[in-house]
Order: structure tokens, then C-alpha cells, then sequence
């Protein structure tokens, strides 16, 4: 039977494109796919797929479409959702945005899993696709926005949506910058704190959101070590371990790198007065079976046990020291004009950073972060 077309339901619920192109072919060839609809209940019908071609037909002033132009198929709701993403998608009719808010429909019903089942992808697709919906309000702006910001593939802003607000909103410094994945990755990893090298009770870890254990499918990669996405709360908890460590037992408190300052474990590190690893001869990670005689309180090595080597008595470290035999070898001007450069240097970052601190007439936290190497050699 013919169908009339004021008798089918068709949303326009996104661009549909050029359809004057479609207008003409069908005019000349006909309608070469027919248009695949779906019986209501009052007698109407909805288009499943073919919203395009419906919308052109009513340009050529067509009043109805006949046997071979449609195909009627019976669907509930949660079918016809399916059956129009997987159609969609596989033509790339969607935009990322269409196609994360049909994903979040369909989540509503399954599983990520059965999910991936249902439209022919990988569960770890699926999560990395809906992760996307949590990336913060400036990278969403980079995700509905592509053309403004062809820099960001769908495969970068998946791994920044995979991160905590927290972490996402100190690489929004670079949104107008190009950065590789490994760069990415790279940034992020120093936000990540190893579960398996704290030295407090990581039970009550086991069930936080915020571990890439928690989220297996997003953090493929990550697999062999459980990983905190709050560097934040495991700096607090390593703190306060650490104070009750340094409390019972005979250990030197040492600085680790990477420190920021006006972090709390910088802030820590200064108030106990801990020490450089410069000041030791030798200083290396602690193996199981051995006893420590320090442990790091700041930096990246937080909460790590080590075992430090004294230098000798009478022995000076400087630089250009020929050996612990407490004599320098003579310098060259060249070494001293090089060591007076670096001094200067120091002093000239050090100022540019006091400066920058001044937070009453500056907002340079995100300026701060790109002296973070800098930072970490002041140290």
C-alpha cells in the first residue's frame, strides 16, 4: 500500500546537510534505498532511518511513497534506538556530540557491555565514548567545536575525559597549543600516584571512583599497576603517614623532585627542614629485605624508603669536584664563568616566580606550571 507523508513522523533533530544534491538525484533515479519505517499505534508511521531522503521527497512536493520506496519493520523503543545508531553511525551521519547522547540513551537500558554487543563495538569504545560527556566545560567547548580546534582528535580528548576534573583543568593552559598523545600522557602520568608504593593502608581505596582500577575499560594501558587519579588525597594520606613514621623510627627526611611550591608536601618538607639528595653521596630506592635509613617527604618520590650514603668527613660536593678526597682540582675560567651563569640564572628565577606569586594582581597558576622543571632544579 501507499503511504501518504503527512502520515509519517519525522523529526529533524540535526543538520540534515545538502538536500537539494538528493532532491535531484531522486528526481532523476528515483529513490535508490528505501526508507525504513516503523508502525504507531493511531495508524502513523516513524521514520527510522531515511530522514534525509523523507525531507527531500517533501521538496519534490511528493505526496506519498509506494511499496518499493519503504520498508515497514515492527520495533519497540529500545530497537528502533539501536537500529538508528548503528545505521547512523556506520554512514557517519552523527556528530561525536549525536552520537555520545544516543550512547547515554542506550546506557539507560544496558550494560557497557551489552551494550557493545548491541551495536557491534568493543566495551572499552563505549566506556571511552560516554567518558566523553564528563570532559570539563572548556574541553567540551573543543569537543563541539572541532573545526576551531583541529589540534584535539577524538583520541586525545578521550584520554583528558578519562582524568578527574581536577587533573583536566591543568592542562586547559595548552588548549591552544598542539600536544601529541605521549605528551598527553606524559602530563598526566605526573598526576597519578602509584597505590602499590604508599606507605598507608590503600584498603579504603578499593572502592574509590577515582583509581584506574576502578575504570578497567578506560585504562586499558594501566593495567598492571592500580593507580590514583587524586594526587591531592594521596599526598595527604602519605603526610600523615609520614609523620607518624618519622615519629618511631630513626629516619632522614629527605626532598623528592618535581616539588611545586605551595604544595602541602613542599610546605611539609620546609617546615621539618628535609634534605636535599644533593647532600648525599649516594641515595637509592630501598629494596624489601633491606632497612631504610631515610624516606622522601615531597616530590614524586613521596613516601618511598631509601637508603642514603654519607659523604666522607672533610669532603665538600661541589661542582667540578674531582672525587670524595676532600681537594678540588682547579678550575678553569670557563667552569667558573659557567657556575656564576647558572647563580644568576637561580636568582633571576627566583624573582620571576616570587613575582609571579603575587596572587592579588596576578592569575599565573596555569604560567606556573610551565616553570615546573624549572621549579623542581631550584629546589
Amino acid at each position: 500500500m501507499n503511504i501518504k507523508l503527512e502520515n509519517i513522523d519525522c523529526v529533524a533533530n540535526r543538520d540534515l546537510g545538502d538536500l537539494d544534491t538528493l532532491a535531484t538525484s531522486i528526481q532523476h533515479h528515483g529513490l535508490l534505498q528505501p526508507i525504513l519505517l516503523r508502525a504507531k499505534n493511531d495508524g502513523t508511521f516513524r521514520i527510522v532511518d531515511g530522514r534525509r531522503r523523507y525531507y527531500a521527497m517533501r521538496m519534490l512536493k511528493m505526496q506519498e511513497i509506494t511499496p518499493e520506496q519503504y520498508r515497514l519493520q515492527e520495533f519497540n523503543d529500545d530497537q528502533e534506538l539501536q537500529a538508528a545508531f548503528v545505521v547512523n553511525t556506520e554512514r557517519k551521519q552523527l556528530s561525536i556530540a549525536e552520537e555520545i547522547q544516543q550512547l547515554a540513551e542506550l546506557e539507560k537500558k544496558y550494560s557497557v557491555e551489552d551494550l557493545a554487543k548491541v551495536i557491534g563495538r568493543t566495551p572499552a569504545y563505549v566506556a571511552r565514548r560516554l567518558k566523553l560527556s564528563t570532559l570539563t566545560s572548556k574541553w567540551q567547548k573543543v569537543l563541539t567545536d572541532p573545526e576551531q580546534y583541529p589540534q584535539w582528535t577524538i583520541g586525545k580528548l578521550e584520554l583528558i575525559a578519562r582524568e578527574p576534573a581536577i587533573n583536566q583543568d591543568k592542562l586547559i593552559c595548552q588548549i591552544n597549543d598542539t600536544m601529541t598523545i605521549e605528551g598527553i600522557n606524559r602530563r598526566f602520568a605526573e598526576m597519578r600516584m602509584d597505590l602499590s608504593l604508599a606507605v598507608f593502608d590503600t584498603a579504603c581505596c578499593a572502592s574509590c571512583l577515582k583509581t584506574t582500577a576502578a575504570s578497567e575499560l578506560l585504562f586499558t594501558d594501566l593495567a598492571e599497576n592500580n593507580c590514583c587519579l587524586d594526587k591531592g588525597c594521596f599526598i595527604k594520606k602519605t603526610l600523615s603517614e609520614i609523620q607518624k613514621i618519622l615519629k618511631e623510627e630513626n629516619l632522614v627526611p629527605i626532598r623528592g623532585s618535581n616539588n611545586s611550591w605551595g604544595d602541602p608536601d613542599y610546605k611539609f618538607a620546609e617546615k621539618i627542614k628535609a634534605k636535599s639528595y644533593y647532600e648525599f653521596q649516594k641515595v637509592r630506592f630501598a629494596k624489601p629485605t633491606e632497612k631504610a635509613n631515610a624516606i622522601y617527604v615531597s616530590g614524586a618520590e613521596i613516601g618511598r624508603y631509601v637508603i642514603v650514603t654519607e659523604y666522607p668527613k672533610n669532603a665538600t660536593p661541589a661542582v667540578g669536584n674531582t672525587g670524595i678526597t676532600g681537594k678540588k682540582k682547579e678550575r678553569t675560567v670557563a667552569e667558573m664563568e659557567e657556575e656564576l651563569f647558572r647563580k644568576r640564572n637561580k636568582a633571576a628565577l627566583i624573582a620571576l616566580m616570587n613575582f609571579l606569586k603575587d596572587k592579588s594582581k596576578w592569575n599565573f597558576d596555569e604560567f606556573l606550571n610551565r616553570f615546573h622543571d624549572k621549579k623542581s632544579a631550584i629546589t
